[in-house]
C-alpha cells in the first residue's frame, strides 16, 4: 500500500483516497477547500520527478517544475514524500484601482499587483478575504495588453468572498491573491483550428480573454462564443463583444437567455410540456438574444466537433455536461478545456 511520507511519518493511503484525504484523516492541519482541484488551497511539495502530472495540471509551470501539486488530486501508486508549504509565501499583494458594478449582480475589479505578475489569458487567481476564505476568479484581462488584472465577480447569495468584494472592497484597498492556475488558454500554432467557447454567467470573463488573445494572435479559424444567463441583466459585456465583432469577421457571438424551466446550468432539465428550448441560429443575428441554454444551442449549431477546440467556463454542471457532450460530438478530449465556477 502506498503511503504519504511527511516529517518522518509514514501515512498509508487507503484505496480511493487522495493525499489530502490521508492527511486530514491523520489530523494533519492543511488548508483545503473545494476538493476538486479548483481552489488550489491544498498545495504541497514533493520531488519534481515524483509529482504525478494529474495533480499538477492546473498549476502554472513555475510551480510544477518546483514540485508543487494539489493534494486533493494526488493518488500515488507508490510512497510519496511531501512537505507542507507556507501559503503566505505564494501570496501576491495588489491595490484595487477600480471596483465598479457592470451589471446588477456583477462587479468589475481591476487590480495592480505590487510586482510584475506573469499569467496567460484565460487563467484564474485565488483571491483571499479577511476571514481566511478564498475564491477562484478568472482573469478577463490580457497580459502585455492590459495594464491591470481584471476580474468579474458575481454576487452569490450567502457567498463570503463575493459578498465582501461587492459590499466592502473599494478603489485604494489592498488585497492578496495567489496563482495563476488553469489550462483553458489559447494555444499558439493552431490558428486555423475552429474554436467553440461556451460560458455561463461570469464564465464570460476568461473566454473573453481567450477570444481576445486568439484574435490578437492572428487566429484565422472560426471562433463562436456562446454566453448564457437566466436574465438579460446577466448577459453583460455587450460593448467588448461588439468591438471584437466589428474588427474580426471570423468571430461570432450568441447571447443565450434561459427560458421558463431552464436552469441556465446546461443540465438536461425542461419545463413541463416543453419539447425543446432551442432556437436555431439566424444568419442576421449578431448580438440579438436567443432563447435556450448556451450549451444546448452551441451543440445544435455545431453537432460535429471533430477538429474543433472547445472551451467551457461557468456553472459546474454545464462544464461537466459540456465535456461529455463535446466528446460525444467528436471533439478530442485533449481539445476540451474548461474551468467550473464554484460558488463562494
Amino acid at each position: 500500500m502506498a503511503a504519504v511520507l511527511l516529517a518522518g511519518q509514514r501515512l498509508p493511503i487507503a484505496p480511493g483516497q487522495s493525499v489530502l484525504d490521508t492527511l486530514l484523516a491523520a489530523g494533519i492541519d492543511i488548508a483545503h477547500g473545494c476538493g476538486v482541484g479548483v481552489c488550489a488551497r491544498c498545495l504541497v511539495r514533493t520531488d519534481p520527478s515524483l509529482a504525478p502530472e494529474s495533480a499538477q495540471r492546473p498549476l502554472r509551470s513555475a510551480l510544477r517544475t518546483r514540485g508543487y501539486l494539489l493534494a486533493c488530486q494526488c493518488r500515488p501508486n507508490a510512497d510519496l514524500p511531501i512537505e507542507l508549504i507556507d501559503a503566505q509565501a505564494l501570496q501576491v499583494s495588489a491595490t484595487v484601482v477600480e471596483a465598479r458594478k457592470i451589471a446588477p449582480d456583477i462587479c468589475r475589479l481591476r487590480l495592480e499587483p505590487d510586482l510584475p505578475f506573469a499569467y496567460q489569458a484565460g487563467q484564474f487567481i485565488h483571491l483571499g478575504a479577511p476571514d481566511g476564505s478564498a475564491r477562484a476568479y478568472s482573469l478577463a484581462s490580457l497580459p502585455e495588453r492590459d495594464r491591470y488584472l481584471e476580474l468579474h465577480v458575481e454576487r452569490i447569495p450567502g457567498g463570503r468572498v463575493s459578498g465582501w468584494l461587492h459590499d466592502h472592497v473599494r478603489a485604494g484597498d489592498r488585497v492578496t491573491f495567489s496563482g495563476p492556475c488553469g489550462e483553458a488558454v489559447y494555444s499558439p500554432g493552431q490558428e486555423q483550428t475552429p474554436i467553440l467557447a461556451v460560458a455561463t454567467g461570469t464564465g464570460l470573463a476568461p473566454l473573453l480573454a481567450v477570444a481576445r488573445d486568439a484574435l490578437a494572435s492572428g487566429h484565422r479559424g472560426l471562433l463562436h462564443l456562446y454566453h448564457g444567463a437566466r436574465s438579460v441583466a446577466g448577459l453583460y459585456g455587450r460593448g467588448w463583444l461588439e468591438e471584437l465583432l466589428r474588427d474580426h469577421d471570423t468571430f461570432a457571438v450568441h447571447r443565450c437567455l434561459s427560458g421558463s424551466g431552464v436552469s441556465g446550468s446546461g443540465v438536461e432539465t425542461k419545463a413541463p410540456g416543453v419539447d425543446s428550448e432551442v432556437e436555431p441560429a439566424r444568419p442576421d443575428d449578431t448580438l440579438g438574444l436567443r432563447h435556450g441554454r448556451a450549451l444546448d444551442l452551441a451543440l445544435v449549431d455545431h453537432p460535429d466537433l471533430r477538429g474543433w477546440r472547445v472551451y467551457l467556463c461557468g456553472h459546474p454542471d454545464m462544464v461537466r455536461a459540456g465535456r461529455k457532450r463535446a466528446y460525444l460530438a467528436g471533439a478530442a478530449m485533449a481539445d476540451i478545456l474548461g474551468d467550473p465556477f464554484l460558488p463562494t
